[in-house]
């Protein structure tokens, strides 16, 4: 039994690992830019790369998410939106993400969702242009 445990933490934290790798490999990428916008009652921060088609979105000011729903994150251009990813709590009320297969979008919107519903916002869309 405490093997298995050790396995499963193993696990979170070599993924919580690969991700932290991914987070600071796109900081670091030479044609990283930043948009800062003003996101509901809160303030957003959204750190691109379109070399590594990702971007890393940090949210101050958002509360947590109710019971089974979370902030989920959506890529919008011409074709309308597109799943991007899910914020995570970060600390009190921060929340970050990232967003892969970017593309060339004009909007990032974030929108309180059921979790594991990707079928498209349902409405109440918070946006960023870039």
């Amino acid at each position: 039994m405490v093997s298995g445990a050790l396995v499963s933490v193993n696990g979170r934290l070599a993924a919580q690992e690969a991700r932290t790798a991914e987070v600071e490999e796109l900081l670091a990428a030479a044609d990283t830019n930043m948009v800062s916008a003003p996101l509901g009652d809160g303030r957003a921060a959204v750190f691109a790369s379109y070399d590594r088609d990702a971007a890393v979105l940090v949210v101050e000011g958002l509360p947590a998410a109710p019971a089974g729903m979370v902030y989920r994150m959506w890529w919008v251009d011409g074709g309308g939106p597109r799943p991007a990813g899910v914020l995570e709590p970060s600390g009190g009320d921060r929340h970050a993400g990232v967003a892969d297969a970017m593309g060339a979008p004009d909007q990032l919107w974030v929108s309180l969702e059921p979790e594991g519903d990707v079928s498209g916002p349902g409405g109440g869309e918070l946006s960023i242009d870039l």
